[in-house]
């Protein structure tokens, strides 16, 4: 066999399989390992790309064909996160709100980086997950310009911490779902309107007992966020992508916008494989906010980098 075969051959192949991976997605909640791949859809896109591009230069008409179809059938959940969400009756006088959500990695020894850009951003409300005592210590400096902060505490890598310039409201603690992994809830109000922020960081899909028990913790927070009148902003490691039918059913319930809406994918773990980097932390909204701005921040110490949106409501 010419190795021009053999290359064409192979190209055919990933080709196939990396259709098969898309379309397996839609088999998730049958799967816990085809879960697990579904949150790879960017790469399998960009090499789907690749393919194509190959077939192009191999004039290769039927394979161009098929690659072509695979790739805009691919590509097109990714569109809308380049497209930017505008709500409907926006206020001629809107509140706007700086958030920032980190998880800082609780084996991460450096704070000066994430210190540093919160500086930088000077957002009005910080999240910190996988913060515990050690880090409170750390970040103490803080308290300065936040004097307003809510701690949960569940054993390191699921301590979440809330801090504000302005009061934290009804700070409270949930374990929705019947998660050990604290949901940390507040008010906050600025300028005369009221807001709700919700911390959280559910356990990760390691096991079909954790994919359990992180689906079960998700849709009890939806339902939650459902039942309330006050706008909200959920933030935090999720441990999901916007790929996951458990995702879509996050967003539907709540009535919620991903702030990725026209500024990307934003990919934010793991910091340290680029090319594997997929959306997992995620800052949403109530959908009377308007996006302003979304940026993932520098890299920390963390396997996670930092995120920071600015909004209007």
């Amino acid at each position: 066999m010419k190795l021009s075969s053999f290359i064409y051959k192979c190209f055919i192949y990933a080709t196939i399989v990396l259709f098969l991976l898309h379309i397996s997605s839609f088999f998730i909640e049958y799967s816990y390992p085809l879960e697990r791949l579904s949150h790879f859809r960017v790469q399998y896109f960009i090499l789907l790309l690749i393919c194509f591009i190959y077939f192009i230069c191999m004039k290769a008409k039927n394979a161009v064909i098929f690659s072509l179809a695979a790739s805009i059938f691919m590509g097109a959940p990714l569109v809308p996160y380049y497209q930017s969400h505008r709500p409907e009756n926006f206020s001629d006088n809107p509140v706007q709100l700086k958030v920032l959500v980190s998880n800082v990695l609780v084996n991460n020894k450096n704070s000066e980086p994430i210190l540093q850009y919160i500086k930088k951003r000077d957002p009005d409300v910080v999240s910190f997950l996988e913060i515990d005592e050690r880090w409170m210590k750390e970040i103490e400096p803080l308290t300065k310009d936040y004097p307003y902060k809510h701690h949960a505490t569940a054993g390191g890598f699921f301590d979440v911490a809330v801090f504000s310039k302005t009061e934290l409201k009804n700070s409270h603690i949930e374990y929705f779902g019947e998660s050990s992994a604290p949901t940390l809830l507040s008010t906050i109000t600025i300028e005369g309107k009221d807001i709700q922020i919700i911390a959280a960081h559910p356990v990760p899909p390691i096991s079909p007992e954790y994919l359990e028990r992180r689906n079960k913790q998700i849709k009890s927070t939806a339902e939650f966020i459902e039942k309330s009148d006050l706008p909200t902003i959920l933030m935090g490691d999720l441990n999901i992508t916007m790929w996951s039918p458990y995702y879509t059913q996050l967003e539907t319930t709540a009535n919620l916008v991903n702030t990725r809406k026209g500024f990307g994918i934003l990919p934010s773990w793991p910091t340290y494989w680029p090319w594997l980097q997929i959306p997992i932390d995620h800052i949403l909204v109530s959908k009377n906010f308007r996006i302003d701005h979304l940026e993932t921040g520098p890299n920390i110490g963390s396997d996670h980098l930092p995120m920071y949106v600015e909004v209007s409501l």
